[in-house]
C-alpha cells in the first residue's frame, strides 16, 4: 500500500518538476525592471570580472576559456572566458598582461537575470521598445546607444513577449 502512494506521489510530482514555462507561452506578467537607461548596460550591477558575475549570479553550469592576440599588439595574449547560466550567457574579455577585462557580451533568456536597466525578459513588447527609444518593431529589434563605444542591444520578441536580450560591447 505504502508503494503504491510513493508510485502514485511520484507519477504526479515529476512530470511537475520536470515542466518548465516557456515565456513565449506564457501571458504578459507584471516584470519589476531595474530604473535606467539600457544604454548604461548591465555592469554597473554585474560588474566586469570574473569574481564579480559569479558574486551576482551564482557557479555558472559551465566555463569556458579561450586565448587569442590582442587587436592592438599580437604579442599580448587576451582572454576570453564564457560563463554559462541557465538563461543567460556572460562573455568576458580579459587581459592579463595590463589586468584589466571588459564584459564583451551578456545574453538573457530568463527574467530571474535582472542586470540591464529598464530592460528584462518578460516584459511586453511595448515597454520594451519604449525602454529602448525604438519604435516597435518585428521579431528583432536592434539598437546602436549614442556612447563613445556604442554597445549594441538586440531585443527578441515572441508572442509580444521580450524573450532575449543580448548586449554587445565591442571596443577597440
Amino acid at each position: 500500500m505504502t508503494r503504491n502512494i510513493t508510485l502514485l506521489v511520484l507519477s504526479v510530482l515529476l512530470p511537475a518538476c520536470a515542466t518548465r514555462t516557456v515565456p513565449s507561452q506564457a501571458s504578459p506578467v507584471p516584470v519589476t525592471v531595474l530604473a535606467g537607461d539600457p544604454c548604461t548596460g548591465p555592469e554597473p550591477m554585474l560588474g566586469n570580472t570574473e569574481e564579480s558575475v559569479v558574486r551576482r549570479f551564482g557557479t555558472p553550469r559551465a566555463r569556458e576559456m579561450a586565448r587569442l592576440p590582442n587587436r592592438h599588439n599580437p604579442s599580448i595574449m587576451d582572454e576570453l572566458i564564457t560563463l554559462r547560466y541557465d538563461g543567460a550567457v556572460v562573455l568576458l574579455h580579459t587581459i592579463p598582461k595590463y589586468r584589466s577585462s571588459f564584459l564583451s557580451r551578456l545574453e538573457l533568456t530568463d527574467p530571474g537575470f535582472d542586470v540591464m536597466p529598464g530592460l528584462r525578459v518578460g516584459m511586453d513588447r511595448k515597454a520594451a521598445t519604449a525602454a529602448l527609444a525604438m519604435p516597435e518593431a518585428g521579431a528583432r529589434a536592434v539598437k546602436e546607444c549614442p556612447l563613445e563605444v556604442p554597445p549594441t542591444i538586440e531585443a527578441t520578441f515572441e508572442a509580444q513577449l521580450l524573450v532575449r536580450i543580448v548586449w554587445i560591447n565591442e571596443p577597440d
